[in-house]
């Protein structure tokens, strides 16, 4: 698998890439609202037609979906279990599945075995080979501090 970039933005102007290098931004956009929903996401402008984003973490806000699906030529898959339905308002081309990122065995004690014994959850490689990916241009991780340990993993 491999992911083109890491857009959760934790740097001024730079992200954390997969493989811990560091990428820096051209142009550094706001997505979403200034709340819990938006992102600082750079490299927007170069995406091209055929671009993948998976974003993980709705919770009740698809804004930055929504505004990643109405500014780029990107196909858009959001992940959560814990909503029933998407928001109101939710782009119709986002492709929804109510299942969690997990790992294929997760740290026993850790909070994504806890997790991943109430919510279905998937591993990135499982949830990419169901669609045919093999690769994704933006990842999304909003998982209210799971990311951590699945990174970690």
């Amino acid at each position: 698998m491999r992911v083109t970039r890491f857009f959760v933005i934790l740097a001024p102007l730079g992200a954390v890439l997969a493989d811990n290098t560091t990428y820096q931004c051209g142009r550094l956009d706001r997505v979403g609202p200034p709340s819990e929903g938006g992102k600082y996401v750079c490299g927007l402008e170069t995406l091209r037609a055929g671009c993948v984003v998976y974003s993980f973490g709705i919770s009740g806000d698809s804004r930055f979906e929504t505004y990643l699906l109405q500014n780029t030529p990107c196909e858009v898959h959001a992940f959560d279990p814990t909503i029933a339905a998407l928001p109101r308002g939710t782009h119709p081309k986002l492709r929804f599945e109510k299942v969690g990122l997990g790992l294929e065995r997760p740290r026993p004690g850790g909070g994504l075995a806890g997790f991943s014994a109430r919510y279905p959850t998937a591993s990135l490689g499982a949830l990419m080979a169901r669609r045919g990916h093999t690769a994704l241009d933006v990842l999304k991780v909003d998982v209210e501090g799971a990311e951590h340990e699945i990174f970690e993993a």
